[in-house]
């Protein structure tokens, strides 16, 4: 529990497991996977292991080196990424050397529509943290939760400089219930 600076308790992000595979000197790429870029490779390489669909892994980041080609993925349903699904895979010369991933079932998961305005949850935030709304835009995604259900969340960032907090904030986008938040500052 987070209760830096807050009259309320504000719940800690929940962390599926993770599950970590090696393939001592990788296994090789599947042809049928190796496309443009590294963007493209991994999604595919991805998807291809976990048995996922299109629009189902989000490429978030990634560096090709001389020692390797590292991407950082994310969980998505309908194009929209997961905070805390997430998946990291490290290829080198045509092979997967190893691939991580917290990716969760979606049978539970909420319609990916918010029905409530990103007003409201701000406002919320704010409540819930006794902090201020910064300006920064806010984003939609979905939030694993420890009940295995998937909430779509309206991600807020809000600050009190005189408390010393900035806080990432996840209001449930139809419920307007705050799931959790990550504190930046601690």
């Amino acid at each position: 529990m987070n209760t830096h600076n807050s009259e309320r308790a504000v719940p800690e992000v929940f962390r599926p497991e993770h599950r970590l595979q090696t393939f001592g000197n990788g296994i090789d790429i599947p042809p049928s996977c190796i496309r443009g870029g590294l963007k493209e490779t991994a999604v595919s390489v991805v998807q291809e292991r976990l048995g996922l669909k299109e629009g189902e892994v989000i490429y978030t980041s990634g560096d090709s080196s001389d020692v390797a080609d590292y991407a950082y993925l994310a969980q998505g349903h309908n194009n929209i990424p997961f905070i805390n699904a997430v998946a990291n895979l490290v290829m080198k010369n045509g092979k997967i050397m190893s691939l991580g991933s917290s990716f969760v079932k979606t049978d539970k998961i909420a319609p990916s529509h918010a029905t409530l305005p990103v007003e409201t949850a701000v406002s919320a935030a704010e409540r819930m943290t006794k902090a201020s709304y910064n300006g920064n835009p806010t984003k939609t995604e979905y939030l694993a939760l420890s009940d295995g259900s998937i909430a779509l969340v309206h991600v807020i960032q809000v600050q009190n400089e005189e408390a010393c907090m900035w806080l990432e904030v996840h209001v449930d986008a139809h419920t307007g219930e705050v799931h959790s938040a990550v504190d930046f500052v601690a």
